[in-house]
């Protein structure tokens, strides 16, 4: 019986980095940004965030509960783990005539809220502090190759305008004093 071609002869994969090799940053003008390709037809650029709040047993409820209903982005999760959440909002569409996987459909300009963007949050607990980081990934239509240093400016300030109104709720929510702060990274 035949069994074809075993897989490993016929892909040549890059070699790992030694351990402690520093990588180049490309994120070019802005140290919170990064570059990442999930699918090479659509690339995605994503900022990082991070709140700190003292400890909070419900915390993950609460940011669910924000992202849920926050009026300027119909976000709708996708994942809820534990200590994560995974929120997809914008225009995606089906690949493959409708059959296949989301991809990112559109940019609409001057319409941050229908823009094809995934939100990764991550809660680390320890006995001092739970820290909170948020990963905002924009996803690009395979038209759009990349987008300028302007527009990438103007996701982060709606993206920290969205985590300002997240940590006023938070300080809510958590009985905290002072908002907590947002730490771009």
């Amino acid at each position: 019986m035949h069994r074809g071609l075993p897989l490993y002869g016929l892909f040549k994969c890059a070699k790992p980095a030694a351990p402690g090799t520093r990588l180049p940053d490309p994120a070019g003008l802005f140290g919170h940004l990064r570059w990442a390709y999930t699918d090479p037809m659509n690339p995605s650029y994503t900022w990082t965030y991070r709140i700190d709040v003292p400890p909070y047993d419900r915390l993950v409820e609460v940011l669910e509960a924000f992202f849920a209903s926050y009026p300027g982005g119909e976000y709708l999760c996708e994942r809820r783990d534990r200590f994560a959440l995974r929120f997809r909002r914008g225009q995606w569409r089906k690949s493959m005539m409708g059959l296949g996987p989301l991809v990112p459909d559109r940019l609409v300009k001057g319409r941050f809220g229908q823009w094809p963007i995934m939100v990764r949050v991550l809660v680390r607990p320890s006995p001092e502090v739970f820290t909170s980081t948020v990963h905002y990934d924009l996803y690009l239509p395979k038209e759009v190759r990349s987008i300028s240093p302007t527009v990438q400016s103007s996701v982060d300030q709606h993206a920290r305008e969205e985590l300002k109104q997240l940590a006023a709720y938070l300080a809510e929510c958590v009985g905290l004093d002072d908002l907590p702060r947002v730490v771009g990274r």
